[in-house]
């Protein structure tokens, strides 16, 4: 207790930290009405299906307890995807295969994230689970009012979010909604929600009027509290702007973005008519997008023959084809920080002497990714072949 009051204590001095927020992993929080995070409400309290809680102690459901959700896609969050999620009645979501794993019972609304929950968890490892707080605290839907009416919990999926990701666009999306909610011992309600896309891992919480300004944990953190991020967080922050919008480091805003470059070598440069020469062509994606179906290619001059390929694809690349003849056209996968080689083989024309041999190697983004650089996407590879000794005549006087 003691060690919690000065927590409160030292966070109430806190001033406002300024948007956008970075954690280590990559994640970036934008504020509600930045151009990077659009207040758009999304009420599925009409279309969406409620989820029936179940009481995690001896507590009410209502109170503290969680419901199973299994998701229409799975989602990601720091690099893990799920395909089902345990959703609190305290706020928050935990990526988790069944209540024994997490009951929905952690009323504390830890500060700051990453955080081992110090609430009551219904099991000493819950905090294992990847978390999403939209607004973590000692919440309750038992009749917050007064009026007899108790909150709900709803879900819904979208195969066409009805609000646009920042990252993508047009994409799927499930929305969890708390709605007509309130703070345990606190008359008032109010509603928010968390909506989480499936293709840019985009999270953003959205909040209805009667929110509370303080008190409460809003935020995002890995398995087992190694990364973590929680802009809202005890400290005079306040949420009047109607959302918070996390966005995963392979999406960023604006759409995917990869900044491809090709590396384009030869083993050696003295090559002589009729022999061979290997070329290696090397595809690399520092990201931050991955690049799907990314396309490797080559322009060959006629001086070179009977060419023959092999691709070695990297750790997180892969390749349509393991060989192939003739001059490169291959699709390949790329994700960040990942690379693709090929080695083409190639023989010299014998009729090559006094000649320069111009090959030409490019790397060509898919159609829905950004390339910030394109200048680095192609490399041009001249060689010089000589007139072979045997055939140089010499004047003697």
């Amino acid at each position: 207790m003691l060690a919690a009051t000065v927590l409160l204590a030292g966070a109430a001095a806190a001033q406002r930290v300024p948007f956008p927020q970075t954690d280590v992993y990559g994640y970036t929080a934008y504020e509600g009405g930045a151009a990077e995070c659009a207040v758009q409400f999304v009420d599925i309290s009409s279309s969406g299906t409620a989820l029936a809680l179940t009481a995690a102690g001896a507590d009410p459901a209502l109170d503290e307890g969680g419901a199973l959700l299994i998701l229409s896609q799975p989602f990601e969050l720091y690099g893990e995807a799920s395909t089902s999620v345990i959703v609190s009645s305290n706020g928050y979501i935990a990526a988790a295969t069944s209540l024994a794993a997490d009951g929905g019972d952690d009323f504390s609304n830890d500060c700051h994230m990453p955080a081992v929950p110090r609430g009551n968890p219904s099991v000493a490892t819950a905090f294992s689970s990847l978390r999403l707080a939209a607004l973590h605290d000692d919440l309750s839907g038992a009749d917050p009012t007064g009026t007899g009416a108790d909150g709900t919990v709803w879900h819904q999926y979208f195969a066409s979010c009805p609000r646009l990701s920042e990252a993508i666009g047009d994409e799927a999306c499930t929305v969890v909604l708390w709605h007509d909610w309130g703070v345990n011992g606190q008359s008032g309600a109010f509603s928010f929600e968390a909506i989480l896309y499936h293709s840019s891992f985009e999270i953003v919480y959205q909040y209805g009027a009667g929110a509370p300004s303080s008190g409460y944990t809003a935020g995002i953190q890995s398995r087992n509290a190694v990364y973590g991020l929680s802009p809202y967080c005890y400290a005079p922050q306040t949420i009047a702007d109607g959302a918070l919008c996390f966005i995963e480091p392979r999406y960023p805003v604006g759409g995917p973005q990869a900044d491809l470059f090709i590396d384009f070598t030869v083993d050696d440069l003295a090559v002589l008519p009729g022999g061979q020469v290997l070329y290696l062509v090397t595809a690399v994606n520092p990201g931050p997008s991955p690049a799907i179906t990314a396309t490797v290619s080559t322009l060959l001059p006629p001086e070179l023959l009977a060419c023959t390929w092999a691709c070695f694809p990297g750790p997180g690349a892969s390749c349509s084809a393991a060989i192939g003849v003739g001059s490169l056209a291959e699709s390949v996968d790329l994700a960040p920080q990942s690379a693709v080689y090929f080695e083409l083989t190639c023989d010299i024309d014998p009729l090559a002497a006094e000649s320069t041999i111009s090959a030409i190697a490019s790397v060509t983004e898919p159609s829905e990714i950004t390339d910030p650089d394109g200048t680095n996407n192609t490399s041009t590879l001249d060689l010089e072949v000589p007139i072979p000794v045997m055939l140089q005549s010499f004047s003697v006087e």
